[in-house]
């Protein structure tokens, strides 16, 4: 009988870390099973309980959190847990110590913070994991790339509105993009690859839904969170924007109405970027 490799379940919405991580592991002998979501996690963790739980976290979203809490909680020997944070997330930090488990920041030494991790967690050797990093043939490490994940893309057909969102956005330290339709904010998504899409949702070459479709149909562009901003509650067409999501291809973040409340839509944006942003900033900026 062969003997029991140990388990590690990965828990990440961006599918470039899923596959880093997993490869990495299954080179390690390790028994590999993935989740994108929180409930598919608990689901899976209860049917193969694994000796390792890896876990990303994306401010604000608390899934990583709540699967933890639902985990062990009711599990006085459950997995050990590594929680995966952005770099300088000490409110993730704070939260990881409450509840025991490890927390790993992105960035050059999320690696080497790994390693004994895995020795202690799983029983390999330190031999098998010194060199422990991604396989060869990444060209990037998304574990490791230490950019400043300040990258904005707008689209809108009104372009003094998108350069007047533009200005204030790089007051907050952003780098931004712009494109006027749904087409062409596509397309530069593709070669810019956004942090985070600002977008209105009525444009005549390509709108704000028609985008986002085609971001969640492409495996490069499908992890990009769309914040849509509309004048309409109702299309042309009689149908909700907010409705028009689907459960194969997730919609917008969050969806704001004209007149802007550039207040709550720059917050929101500092949610999913790293921007240096606090609503008294904006009191006298707002875009007319």
């Amino acid at each position: 009988m062969s003997e029991e490799r140990a388990k590690v379940l990965i828990v990440a919405h961006d599918p470039s870390i899923r596959g880093t991580l997993s490869k990495t592991c299954a080179k390690l002998g390790l028994e590999v099973e993935m989740a994108k979501d929180g409930l598919r996690a608990i689901l899976r963790a209860k049917r193969n309980p694994p000796q390792l739980l890896i876990l990303e976290h994306r401010p604000p979203d608390t899934d990583a959190f709540n699967v933890c809490e639902h985990l062990l909680e009711p599990m006085r020997h459950g997995p050990e847990v590594i929680i995966l944070t952005e770099r300088r997330d000490l409110e993730a930090a704070n939260r990881c110590g409450s509840l025991g488990v490890h927390c790993v920041p992105k960035g050059p030494e999320t690696w080497t913070r790994l390693r004994p991790i895995f020795v202690d967690a799983l029983g390999i050797g330190r031999d098998a994991v010194a060199s422990l990093r991604p396989p060869r043939g990444h060209q990037t490490d998304p574990l490791s790339d230490d950019r400043a994940r300040n990258r904005v893309l707008i689209v809108d057909d009104d372009l003094d509105l998108a350069k007047a969102l533009a200005r204030r956005l790089e007051k907050c330290g952003a780098v931004t993009f712009t494109a006027p339709d749904g087409l062409a904010g596509y397309r530069l998504a593709l070669k810019e690859r956004p942090d985070v899409i600002i977008s209105d949702n009525v444009m005549a070459n390509g709108s704000g839904h028609y985008m986002n479709w085609r971001l969640k149909s492409t495996e490069a562009t499908k992890h990009i969170p769309v914040i849509v901003i509309t004048g309409h509650r109702m299309d042309e067409d009689g149908y909700d924007p907010e409705k028009l999501d689907a459960p194969d291809h997730p919609g917008p973040v969050r969806y704001f109405h004209k007149p802007l409340d550039l207040d709550a839509l720059l917050t929101e944006t500092s949610h999913h970027c790293a921007i240096h942003y606090t609503p008294f900033d904006a009191l006298h900026s707002a875009p007319s």
